[in-house]
């Protein structure tokens, strides 16, 4: 009679060669689905490493299962009807009935408690979804931990995407000490000992490992094939390499299976589980940078092969396979694809040139839409924070603007997006990039046409009265009449405002000199009243206060005639500077408000900062501390909000001298402290507002007297070691941080999580912030935080942040 061997029980699995770095977190998370779920999957991109982690797990929890832990792997299976036999093979199962192969399992697996690990179901996924489906009715005590790049679809799975490892900002990066705690880093620098056993962390490598590990997303199997490099390269050479990442990363193990050898096995072996349309899609969306929404993909990607109608569901599939990262910022999803896969599919791109210069024109067209709409330049540059929509897309933005820059006859295309981005550049603080674009774009216009001759603009000159080539040259060197655009224009004012707010007078006075010639001979009343208020604002920087007045009221004038609300709330604020600076504190308390009052209906919330720091130092004034310091408080609050360091360490100078003349003399000294080490780090010594020395000589006097002068640079000292965040948060509280204490001392009464979360708190993270770097809800870091509070006899998150400053990481 046919009969059906029991499974044998015990525990198989593969002996770990390498050393298991980092995923310990989400190793703790798949432990806890398994004790209450019956189904885990873990998803993720090629070379995450979702295979070592589910076999982590499996060792880790092998003692929880009487009937033992079995892995199966599917990876170089391509007959689904063979996905039921290949586990029974694993499990020992043997048949001679003629019974289905599910049935014969099911009977085999009933009331064993045992995990079975189904490794690389992605090409299956049907056939491993019924079996499992089947399996899990049938069996009740059987749990199981699949691997795909995609959930398997069944109602009761629970599915983790694993991301990517950590990896460091390499900007932030002083030395090897910086890198530690980074498990990419970690990773990179356990397999580059094996390569290289003398290998280490030093001050001259550190910001290059950092960089590595960033440029290669974290991805496990990149990193573990560039350590492999190690052997030829240094880690600089490797980094040169990384754009050409597919020849460079390939040779892995000769061990592992063919497609996790290199890195374009990997690929290769996701871009073959995709359909015709998904790959389409992947190789469409290569074009964008950082990141973009589903509408922004409907208008670049679709195209007669992929309806725009179809663009959702295929965008939606390659999330399911792990190709895209899904990510949600203020209630808008954005898709994103690592930079190894995005690489992959400009290759794939790149093979069409025809379609790869459609694509890109219109993923520019389509950001050129926005930032003219105002969608991410204008009045939204002025309310968008340094994580709003518009810094988001800057990447894109950068992009756009380099195919104007580097494609015959867009250069005058480009300088239309780079002037409709003029608030963009100062709001999130990329002055230099911006005027790099503007004399790039410049000079590139100039050269397309000088070279064509411009029949059309030399015709416009001479129906003006000018003869072309009459020998006038701007600052680029070439005849004006030549250029005279609207685009070229107000891209020349522009850029002067940006060099005008770096102090590069001369090379404003050339865009300026050029930029008024074009808006004469354009008959462009709107340019001339820019050039206006660009020539005050020059006037305002150099001292002129008196003809700051004239010429700004003028540029104002025009403006409101244009109803300008953008232009207009900007020109308010340089003629209350320049009133305040001639000492006319009513006009100036006046004009601040008008501007504030303007700023707020535009939801200008960005230039508020400044209008509420004139209003602060005017009402002191007058007498009103108290008012006088909540403006200043209001404007320290703004000015966080944007990333705005400079308008936010002008409102903290201005609570210091406020509070040294109410004689708190430590406090005020931190404050200046802070000051002067943020104007170090941005390059702004404070040039064009000499008229403040007469506040700041006063506050130093006062607290000279107060405290002495070693006293007075001790807390100055104190303050400058303080990070921005602290600053902040001290002006908000009013309280100065408590002084003594060791770090011997902080670390006796913390716990290792407690101290964790202190050295996030130092760092400036909120609880929210805390709780996802650390993978805990919200309600528990803010339950580990005010157990800190409490500990340490703290009333603030400031008192933590600086007492963390002073002693070192307590961790």
């Amino acid at each position: 009679m046919p009969r059906t061997a029991a499974p044998q029980t015990g525990t198989v699995l593969p002996a770990e060669i390498t050393t298991f770095v980092g995923r310990h977190r989400s190793a703790a998370r798949i432990g806890d689905l398994l004790s209450t779920a019956r189904l885990v999957t873990v998803t993720g991109t090629g070379g995450i490493g979702k295979t070592r982690l589910a076999l982590h797990v499996a060792r880790e929890l092998a003692p929880g299962f009487d009937a033992g832990v079995w892995v199966t792997d599917l990876s170089t299976l391509r007959d689904p009807a063979l996905v039921p036999h290949t586990i029974m093979a694993t499990l020992g199962v043997a048949d001679e009935s003629a019974r289905e192969p599910t049935a014969v399992l099911a009977a085999a697996l009933n009331h064993r408690r045992l995990l079975l690990v189904l490794d690389n179901c992605e090409h299956l996924r049907d056939a491993c979804a019924r079996l499992v489906g089947d399996l899990l009715r049938a069996c009740p005590r059987l749990h199981v931990l699949s691997t795909s790049r995609q959930p398997l679809g069944l109602s009761g799975e629970h599915s983790l995407v694993l991301p990517p490892l950590r990896a460091p900002d390499p900007a932030t990066v002083t030395g090897p000490g910086d890198l530690h705690d980074h498990d990419a880093v970690r990773l990179f620098l356990d397999r580059a000992t094996a390569v290289l056993p003398d290998f280490r962390l030093t001050p001259d490598n550190a910001r290059d490992v950092a960089a590595l590990c960033t440029q290669l997303d974290g991805l496990p199997l990149a990193i573990e094939l560039a350590a492999v490099r190690l052997r030829a390269l240094s880690v600089r050479q490797i980094l040169q390499r990384l754009d050409r990442r597919y020849q460079l990363l390939n040779q892995g193990d000769t061990a592992a299976r063919p497609r996790q050898r290199t890195l374009r096995g990997l690929i290769d072996w996701s871009h073959d589980l995709c359909s015709p349309d998904e790959r389409r899609l992947w190789a469409r969306l290569s074009v964008f940078s950082g990141g973009f929404e589903l509408e922004a993909a409907e208008e670049v990607c679709s195209c007669p092969d992929l309806p725009r109608d179809r663009i959702l569901d295929t965008l939606a599939a390659l999330v399911e396979k792990s190709i895209l990262v899904r990510e949600e910022h203020d209630a808008r999803v954005r898709y994103r694809l690592l930079e190894t896969i995005r690489q992959y599919g400009a290759e794939r791109l790149a093979a069409d040139a025809g379609t790869t210069v459609a694509v890109r024109r219109r993923h520019r067209d389509h950001y050129l839409r926005l930032v003219e709409s105002g969608e991410t330049g204008h009045t939204r540059a002025l309310r968008a924070g340094p994580h709003g929509r518009t810094h988001r897309e800057q990447a894109n933005l950068r992009v756009a603007l380099d195919f104007c820059l580097t494609t015959p006859g867009e250069a005058e295309t480009g300088l239309r997006m780079a002037a409709a981005l003029w608030l963009h550049w100062r709001a999130l603080n990329l002055l230099t990039e911006g005027r790099r674009w503007f004399d790039r774009l410049l000079d590139a216009e100039s050269t397309a046409t000088v070279s064509t001759g411009a029949p059309a603009e030399n015709a416009t000159a001479a129906e003006n009265g000018t003869p072309a080539g009459n020998g006038v040259t701007t600052s680029t060197g070439a005849p004006a009449e030549n250029r005279a655009t609207t685009a070229r224009a107000n891209a020349l004012w522009a850029n002067a405002w940006l060099a005008a707010l770096q102090g590069d007078f001369d090379q404003v006075t050339a865009l300026l000199t050029e930029c008024e010639l074009l808006g004469r001979r354009l008959g462009d009343t709107g340019i001339s009243h820019h050039v206006t208020d660009m020539w005050g604002l020059v006037a305002l920087f150099r001292g002129d206060f008196e003809r700051t007045l004239e010429l700004v009221d003028t540029a104002l004038t025009g403006y409101r005639e244009r109803d300008d609300a953008v232009s207009s709330a900007l020109a308010l604020l340089r003629l209350a500077q320049a009133a305040f600076a001639l000492g006319d504190h009513s006009r100036a308390r006046a004009v601040a408000s008008e501007c504030l009052a303007r700023c707020r209906t535009l939801g200008a919330t960005w230039v508020m900062t400044y209008p509420l720091w004139i209003l602060g130092i005017v009402t002191w004034e007058t007498g009103d501390t108290a008012l006088a310091v909540e403006h200043e408080r209001e404007a320290v609050r703004t000015a966080r909000s944007h990333g705005d360091r400079l308008g936010g360490s002008l409102a903290v100078q201005a609570i210091a001298w406020m509070s040294a003349q109410a004689r708190d003399a430590r406090f005020a000294a931190m404050l200046l402290g802070a000051t002067r080490r943020i104007w170090s780090e941005i390059g702004a010594p404070l040039p064009h507002h000499a008229h403040l020395a007469p506040y700041q000589d006063r506050c130093v006097l006062h607290l000279e007297t107060a405290l002495g002068t070693g006293r007075l640079e001790a807390y100055a000292a104190e303050g400058e070691r303080l990070p921005d965040q602290a600053v902040f948060e001290m002006t908000e509280t009013g309280a100065t941080p408590p002084a003594g204490g060791t770090a011997d001392d902080f670390a006796a009464c913390l716990t290792p999580r407690e101290r964790e979360i202190a050295d996030l708190v130092a760092q400036g993270l909120s609880n929210p912030e805390i709780a996802r770097r650390l993978v805990i809800s919200s309600r528990t870091a803010e339950t580990h935080v005010q157990h800190i509070l409490t500990k340490l006899g703290f009333t603030s998150r400031i008192q933590i942040a600086t007492w963390v400053t002073r002693e070192g990481t307590p961790t």
